[in-house]
């Protein structure tokens, strides 16, 4: 979360485009670090990514993932495409 915190004090002092450009992210991108900086400046420092949401197919997620430890297991290659 400091990468994006870092991200965002630039963008305040200076610009977005500045921002976006001296950290090779898309300017879009800095504009929701802004909307989410008070999220993630008390997120914990451990934490990775603000992922709120609840799987909406958890028993499908689950399922696959029994599938693909299978594959694997077995020898075979696993791509998005057959997933």
């Amino acid at each position: 979360m400091s990468f994006k915190l870092k991200v965002v004090s630039l963008a305040e002092e200076k610009n977005n485009t500045m921002a976006a450009h001296k950290f090779c992210v898309d300017e879009k991108q800095v504009r929701e670090w802004q909307k989410q900086k008070a999220a993630l400046t008390e997120m914990p420092k451990t934490k990775r990514a603000l992922r709120c949401d609840v799987a909406t197919f958890s028993e499908l997620e689950k399922e696959l993932n029994v599938w693909v430890s299978e594959c694997r297991q077995n020898g075979y290659i696993v791509t998005r495409t057959a997933i």
